[in-house]
């Protein structure tokens, strides 16, 4: 027989029990390894937080991804596969301290995009970011 007020001590145990066998709540070992089973929506700006994750792109739309240039210099991003085409997104005036890019899903496939960030005196001197994007066909 339960107690008045130990229901949602139960739900609670439950959710846990789920959650440890890898029951849907979105905390399986895939998340662990950086590459869901199913990647989710690529966001529309990405940014030095999404590092190593795997977004989803539909072909024939494009994010922004925006690197922080307060303390480092980033190389333009290449992507590898040719699921995506990179153009630099040149401003008139200063933006506030980032370098920005717009990737378009040209083609159906698997791209993983890297910047590499560089920095005098910093540690490390150099910072990859690095992010995958698939394309569905």
């Amino acid at each position: 027989m339960l107690r008045a007020g130990s229901l949602p001590l139960l739900a609670a145990l439950l959710l846990g029990a789920c959650a440890a066998c890898g029951g849907g709540g979105g905390s399986g070992e895939a998340e662990t390894t950086g590459a869901p089973a199913d990647p989710t929506p690529v966001p529309e700006v990405l940014t030095l937080g999404d590092h190593g994750r795997t977004f989803t792109l539909a072909q024939g739309r494009s994010t922004s991804l925006r690197l922080p240039t307060a303390t480092r210099s980033w190389t333009k991003p290449e992507a590898s596969g040719g699921a995506l085409t990179i153009y630099v997104v040149n401003y008139v005036q200063d933006p506030g301290g980032f370098a920005e890019w717009t990737l378009e899903a040209t083609a159906p496939g698997r791209a993983v995009v890297t910047s590499v960030g560089s920095c005098d005196g910093c540690e490390p001197a150099e910072r990859t970011f690095r992010v995958t994007i698939v394309v569905p066909g």
